[in-house]
């Protein structure tokens, strides 16, 4: 399987789901012209990536340090002893007994999916996939799932705009905000956890590796802190203002909504507004998130459809056949609003598809070799 092009014409979204439904191993390089990503696949799952020249942000050993679990003079002596060895500074890292397998591991895993998940910020570059054998250390890698990086990457395309509205400079000193707070008020769960790192001294970056929960997670948890008056971000340009618990919750809905039409107009317009409003679920949020998870299966199912369609000259008679030749699982075909709605012209020059109960949705498709309609 050879694939190469650019990313303006088929997006890094794209790439990542047809390698990870296809179960393909091999080596996937993306560039532009000043820098470029390495990510190695077995199976459909991510077990490296690699970015070259190397940033802070990417680098195992100081990320190591700024979370705290090594020291910077340890970072110094292991890379030296790395270059005069040429052994593999996880390796360095296990002998010398710096840290734990697990703490390594998790580690390693968060500097690759903070890697893979810059990619989704890139504007354009070139990529290619070089389908066959790959080598990598089984011992410290824990393989990452394809469809966890993709639903994360949607999040981040959609919500940094939000985030660096609020947090336009990551090198900005946080401010505990002091007064009395409410039951309602309290911190659980990762609000708790990022706030107590926030003393006044740590700036926007500190936080997030101290956390070690990511770039994005962490500074998203940050964001709602500052619009909840519990932290202050100084010296930055962002407006700092009090939100009320209303306003808030307003305006987390509303973005939801926002971002659930604009994919659904990528998609092809095949969900709208009324199918948020079913019964059955709790909360807008939560009618957002599925309306979400269904643009992400139908836009699964197109994209297998479309490289159906390019490999044998016209389009499948039925949904199943993907399933049969492994092309696509059993549970790519349902929603959480029941099976897909799928139709085939005679001799499969095009098809229609569309999610359940949406029929007058449904889009004509292009010849073998076009998109099958959303």
């Amino acid at each position: 399987m050879a694939l190469t092009g650019r990313m303006h014409d088929f997006g890094i979204s794209e790439i990542l789901q047809l390698i990870g439904l296809q179960k393909k191993t091999g080596a996937l390089l993306v560039s532009d012209k000043t820098r470029k990503v390495e990510i190695l696949f077995d199976q459909g799952n991510i077990v490296s990536a690699k970015h070259e020249p190397m940033k802070d942000d990417f680098d195992l050993g100081l990320m190591l340090a700024k979370a705290g679990l090594i020291s910077r003079a340890q970072v110094a002596a292991f890379k030296k002893e790395q270059s005069e060895t040429l052994k593999p500074l996880e390796q360095i890292l296990l002998n010398a007994k710096a840290l734990g397998l697990d703490d390594l591991k998790a580690m390693i895993t968060l500097t690759r999916l903070e890697t893979i998940y810059s990619l989704f910020l890139w504007k354009d570059g070139d990529y290619s996939f070089d389908q066959g054998a790959i080598n990598y250390p089984k011992q410290w890698t824990d393989p990452i799932s394809s469809e966890h990086v993709l639903m994360d990457g949607y999040r981040i395309k959609d919500e940094w705009p939000l985030i660096e509205s609020v947090i336009p400079d990551t090198g900005a000193v946080l401010d505990p905000v002091a007064g009395e707070f409410g039951v309602e008020d309290r911190l659980l769960g990762d609000q708790r956890k990022v706030f107590d790192l926030v003393d006044g001294k740590r700036t926007a970056e500190d936080v997030v590796f101290l956390s070690r929960m990511g770039k994005f997670e962490a500074l998203k948890v940050v964001k709602e802190l500052v619009e909840a008056g519990r932290v202050r971000v100084v010296g930055s340009v962002a407006k700092q203002k009090r939100v009320d618990s209303r306003s808030i919750a307003v305006q987390a809905i509303g973005s939801l909504i926002l971002a659930v039409g604009l994919l659904a107009m990528v998609a092809g317009g095949f969900r709208n507004y009324q199918r948020m409003l079913r019964p059955g679920l709790s909360s807008a949020g939560e009618r957002a998130q599925e309306n979400l998870w269904t643009w992400y299966q139908v836009d699964k199912v197109r994209t297998s459809l479309s490289m159906h369609a390019a490999m044998k000259g016209a389009y499948p008679e039925g949904l199943k056949l993907l399933v049969q030749d492994g092309e696509l699982s059993g549970k790519s075909l349902v929603t959480g609003q029941g099976p897909l709605d799928y139709e085939v012209s005679e001799g499969g020059r095009s098809c229609r598809l569309a999610a359940p109960g949406l029929s007058a949705a449904k889009k004509a498709a292009p010849g073998p070799g076009g998109d099958a309609g959303g």
